[in-house]
C-alpha cells in the first residue's frame, strides 16, 4: 500500500476500526487526515516499517481513539516512544498489547506492582476479526470490544477506582439521609391515617347510639339537617301523590266493571 493511498481515509469519518497491520507501510498520512477520522476507536499499525518520529506526531490528530498498535515497527525503538504517545493522546486507553496505566500519565506516581506499566496484569489480547461471517456480527463484536477495553482500563486505574469508591460513599450517605426522611414521612402518614380511621369509627358508633334514642340530630350540621328535612318533605309529598294515583286507578277499574 502506497502512503498516498492513505490520504483517502479522510473520506471515511464513520470508520471505527482500521487494520493496516502487515502492509509494509513506511509512512503515515499527516495529522489532518487522522483528525478527520472522528469515530475511529481501534488503529492497528503493527508489523510495518514505520521509522519517522513525525509519523507518531500525526497520530495525535485522533480524537476518539482508544487503542493503537505500533509494535514491530522501527520507530518503537526510539527512546520515549511510548511516553510520547501515551501523553499526547489523552483518550487513549491501550498502546500495543498493554493497557495504559496511571503511572505512565501521572508524574512520580507509584501504585505498586499490581498497577505498574507493562506488567502481566495490563496485557491485552488483540481480537481477530478475519473469521467473522457477517458484517453485523463484526459490528456487534466491535462494540463488545470497545466496552470490554473501557471496563478493563477502569479496573486497572487506581485514580478511577478511588473516584468510584468516593462516589459510592457519597451516594450511600445521601441514600441514608433520604431513607431517614422517607421513613419519617411514612411514619407520619401512618399516624395520620390511624387517627383518621379512629375518628371515623368513633363517629359511626356515636351516630348509631344516638339514632337508637332519636337524637341523631346532635351529630349533624345545620346544612345536613336542612337537607334531611327537605328530603322528608319531598318524600312525604311524593308518597301522597302516588297513593292518590293508586286510589284513582282503583276507582276507574271499579267503574269499568259496572
Amino acid at each position: 500500500m502506497l502512503p498516498k493511498d492513505l490520504n483517502h481515509l479522510i473520506n471515511f469519518p464513520n470508520l471505527k476500526k482500521l487494520d493496516l497491520s502487515n502492509n509494509q507501510l513506511t509512512q503515515l498520512p499527516n495529522v489532518h487526515v487522522f483528525a478527520g477520522l472522528t469515530s475511529l476507536k481501534f488503529l492497528y499499525l503493527h508489523n510495518n516499517n514505520i521509522t519517522k518520529w513525525q509519523d507518531l506526531q500525526s497520530l495525535t490528530g485522533l480524537t476518539s481513539i482508544i487503542q493503537i498498535t505500533l509494535f514491530n515497527n522501527p520507530v518503537c525503538q526510539v527512546p520515549g516512544y511510548r511516553h510520547f504517545i501515551v501523553n499526547s493522546i489523552q483518550g487513549l486507553k491501550a498502546l500495543d498489547n498493554y493497557i495504559i496505566t496511571d503511572e505512565e500519565r501521572i508524574e512520580d506516581a507509584s501504585f505498586g506492582y499490581r498497577f505498574r506499566a507493562l506488567n502481566e496484569f495490563m496485557k491485552l489480547h488483540i481480537p481477530d476479526y478475519t473469521n467473522e461471517r457477517s458484517a453485523d456480527q463484526h459490528l456487534l463484536n466491535l462494540e463488545v470490544d470497545i466496552y470490554r477495553l473501557k471496563r478493563i482500563f477502569e479496573r486497572n486505574s487506581p485514580s478511577i477506582l478511588i473516584q468510584s469508591f468516593w462516589r459510592g460513599c457519597a451516594s450511600r450517605s445521601n441514600t441514608k439521609g433520604n431513607d431517614k426522611k422517607r421513613t419519617a414521612s411514612i411514619i407520619k402518614l401512618q399516624a395520620w391515617i390511624k387517627s383518621k380511621l379512629t375518628r371515623i369509627r368513633f363517629q359511626n358508633e356515636l351516630f348509631a347510639l344516638l339514632k337508637q334514642t332519636g337524637d341523631e340530630d346532635l351529630m349533624m350540621t345545620n346544612e345536613e339537617i336542612e337537607r334531611r328535612d327537605s328530603a322528608r318533605i319531598i318524600f312525604k309529598h311524593m308518597s301522597h301523590y302516588w297513593r292518590m294515583k293508586v286510589r284513582q286507578r282503583k276507582r276507574l277499574a271499579a267503574t269499568i266493571k259496572i
